[in-house]
């Protein structure tokens, strides 16, 4: 069963949902949150009685601060994450607070100037937890492909849209296959997300992003976004419909 662990929360101190199963032995936590949440997070773990210390398996969907600014609470849990994603977080270490919101920048072109800056700041406060983890590399895989994590367990690469890497959970029991998505789907409002020309200001590439979007609801049944709640693939398909959109 996937348990919510914490619900996000909005801007400015955006945080994403952390989702928490257990699979052949495994405990896995899939995000960690907003290091600035901290406190609250740690609560939200103490009150489904689960112990940081205790999981196994940490999934980063992608290395926005909002989905990783939690990571060293986990101790012992071995780390998956998008390859290309690492990558670029690790191009921002060597960087100055202006450098960073300049790079950023460019990557998300279309980003307004205020939300920019608080992007940046945020983004640079938790890159340390990701310097220190770069010292810890024996206890992190990073993905660039679909990797089997357990039989009942798949975690699915997609390249480019929100991050320059993605990594979804997909689960399947004997009914349907759930998708632990992330920012797939890159936005809180189910009806917002089928609008692409809302989102420019998350997306490195729209092409890409809406291509990632297509492939998941192609393949998988139930979503479990980043923000926001579960809604099954016929409820995205029934939007599309009605709002007359076409993912290409």
């Amino acid at each position: 069963m996937i348990t919510r662990i914490f619900e996000d929360t909005t801007f400015p101190y955006f945080s994403a949902n952390i989702y928490y199963l257990e699979d052949s032995g495994y405990k896995i936590v899939i995000d960690t949150g907003n290091a600035d949440l901290r406190n609250k997070i740690e609560k939200a773990f103490l009150n489904k009685g689960i112990e940081p210390e205790s999981i196994d398996i940490v999934v980063n969907t992608h290395v926005h601060y909002d989905h990783c600014g939690n990571n060293d609470l986990f101790t012992n849990a071995h780390f998956f994450i998008p390859k290309d994603d690492w990558s670029e977080k690790n191009v921002m270490l060597k960087m100055s607070s202006l450098e960073i919101k300049e790079y950023l920048g460019h990557l998300y072109k279309d980003i307004p100037s205020k939300n920019l800056r608080t992007f940046s700041r945020l983004t640079a406060n938790q890159l340390g937890p990701l310097d220190e983890m770069s010292n810890k590399l024996d206890r992190t895989t990073l993905l660039g492909r679909n990797h089997i994590l357990t039989p009942n367990i798949q975690l699915y690469f997609c390249r480019g849209g929100h991050t320059s890497g993605h990594l979804s959970l997909i689960y399947c029991d004997d009914n349907r296959s759930h998708s632990i998505c992330g920012d797939i789907f890159g936005t809180a409002d189910l009806f917002d997300s089928v609008n692409l020309d809302n989102l420019n200001f998350v997306l490195i590439d729209k092409k890409k992003f809406s291509v990632n979007i297509r492939k998941h609801i192609d393949r998988f049944d139930v979503f479990y976004p980043g923000h926001g709640s579960k809604f099954f693939k016929e409820e995205y398909v029934s939007i599309l419909r009605k709002q007359q959109i076409s993912l290409k």
